[in-house]
C-alpha cells in the first residue's frame, strides 16, 4: 500500500515537529515583585523564612518589597520594571538577606537567567557607592552581579545575565545580598528565567506516546491484512 505513510515516516513527522515547539514563557513566579502589594511610598519588610511573597522563600536576613515611589534622604527608589522592587539589604536588621525560588526544569536543557540590579551612589552616605547580589544556582554562587552606575539622588538600575544547564527535574535560584553591612541599598528586579531551547510541553509528551501506540496497532492490522490477502 504505497500511498500509506510507514511508521518510522509518521513517526519522524511527529518528532520533526516536536523540535519545532516554541520555548515555554518565562518560568519565574512574581519575577518583578509586583506582588503582595505595599503601601504607596513606603516597603514593606519580610522575615528569614517567610513565604508571604508570593513564589519566593526569604533566606539568611530580612528583605523589603519597596513601593517605586518610596524616598529617605533626598534619594528617590524607582523600581527597575512595574511598581516595586526588592530590597536585598532588608529594612530593619540590614544583615545579608536573601530570597529563593525552586523552578521546574528539564535535565540538560540550558537556561538563561536575567535580572535587574538596582544602586544609588552615595560613599560617604548610607547607600554605599555599588550594590552587589550574588546569584546561586543550587547552593553554588555562579554569579556576582556589581552595579555601580547612578547617582546620589534616583537609583539607577542594569541588566545582567547568566545561564545554567539543568541537572535535574528541578533547580533551587537564590540571589543574595553582598554588599558591606552599612550598605542600605541593594535593590533586585525584573528576574527572569527561560529555556534556551524548545522544551516539550508533558501534554503534548503525552500525545506522542498515545500515537505511537496507536500506530503500532495499525501496523500490527495492516501485516495481518497483507498475509491474509496472499493466503486467498
Amino acid at each position: 500500500m504505497t500511498g500509506i505513510l510507514t511508521k518510522p515516516a509518521v513517526l519522524g513527522c511527529i518528532a520533526l515537529s516536536l523540535f519545532r515547539l516554541p520555548a515555554r514563557a518565562d518560568l519565574i513566579i512574581n519575577g518583578n515583585f509586583e506582588s503582595p502589594a505595599v503601601p504607596g511610598g513606603s516597603y514593606t519588610d519580610y522575615d528569614p523564612g517567610s513565604l508571604d511573597i508570593p513564589g519566593w522563600t526569604v533566606i539568611g536576613s530580612d528583605v523589603a518589597v519597596v513601593s517605586g515611589s518610596f524616598k529617605r534622604l533626598g534619594a528617590s527608589f524607582p523600581a527597575g520594571a512595574g511598581a516595586q522592587w526588592l530590597d536585598l539589604s532588608g529594612g530593619v536588621s540590614n544583615t545579608p538577606g536573601g530570597v529563593q525560588q525552586t523552578v521546574a526544569t528539564v535535565p540538560g536543557i540550558k537556561y538563561n537567567l536575567s535580572y535587574l540590579v538596582g544602586n544609588v551612589v552615595a560613599p560617604s552616605g548610607p547607600w554605599g557607592a555599588t550594590s552587589t547580589v550574588g546569584v546561586l544556582i543550587n547552593g553554588i554562587l555562579v554569579q556576582s552581579a556589581v552595579n555601580s552606575d547612578g547617582n546620589r539622588s534616583t537609583q539607577s538600575w542594569e541588566l545582567f545575565h547568566t545561564s545554567f544547564v539543568a541537572g535535574s527535574s528541578a533547580t533551587v535560584l537564590e540571589f543574595m545580598d553582598l554588599d558591606p553591612r552599612l550598605d542600605l541599598d541593594d535593590g533586585l528586579d525584573n528576574v527572569e528565567l527561560t529555556p534556551a531551547q524548545a522544551v516539550p510541553e508533558p501534554s503534548f509528551l503525552g500525545f506522542l506516546a498515545v500515537a505511537a501506540c496507536g500506530l503500532t496497532l495499525l501496523s500490527r492490522r495492516l501485516r495481518r491484512f497483507q498475509v491474509r490477502s496472499r493466503g486467498r
